[in-house]
């Protein structure tokens, strides 16, 4: 499924070389796919089984917006207070990829973005293993098919 311009809220920054997305418009959409599969197929999952869902729905979209371009992503994430954003973090901390949490809207993020420090992780500690074994270990073998598949997706991903 292709994302739509409303599900993608994105600027390109060429002076820092990075593509800014919003996370939580990619997570509104996700959430809303999630409900409807469990909903359409009257699935009754366990906590463990809503969680790796949960992964699945938001590992497809972050992988579908890292593999329309080679540009590198820096994701923006406004905190909540759901389980989502446990999900969130769990998943980030396997990714290799730039986030900034925040509580302030993506807008205005890009607004201060001039009087903030971007400082990126270390590209030495870089792993796209770790991401594949995360994906691998919750059942999501075809999003690891499709990362090691697209080259847009590593490119996209590094830090």
């Amino acid at each position: 499924m292709e994302l739509s311009t409303l599900e993608l809220e994105k600027e390109d920054d060429s002076i820092r070389g990075y593509t800014f997305v919003n996370l939580n418009r990619l997570l509104e959409s996700s959430y809303k796919e999630y409900q409807l599969y469990i909903n359409e197929n009257d699935l009754k999952l366990t906590k463990k089984e809503k969680k790796q869902l949960g992964f699945h729905f938001i590992a497809t979209k972050i992988i579908e917006v890292c593999s329309y371009s080679d540009t590198k992503k820096w994701f923006y994430y406004k905190i909540n207070e759901s389980v989502e954003n446990t999900l969130v973090k769990q998943l980030f901390n396997s990714l290799p990829t730039n986030i900034t949490y925040g509580d302030t809207s993506f807008k205005q993020f890009l607004d201060d973005r001039d009087y903030s420090s971007f400082t990126s992780k270390d590209v030495s500690k870089v792993s796209y293993d770790k991401f594949s074994r995360f994906l691998h270990s919750n059942g999501l073998l075809n999003l690891v098919n499709k990362l090691h598949i697209n080259l847009n997706i590593k490119l996209s991903l590094l830090p």
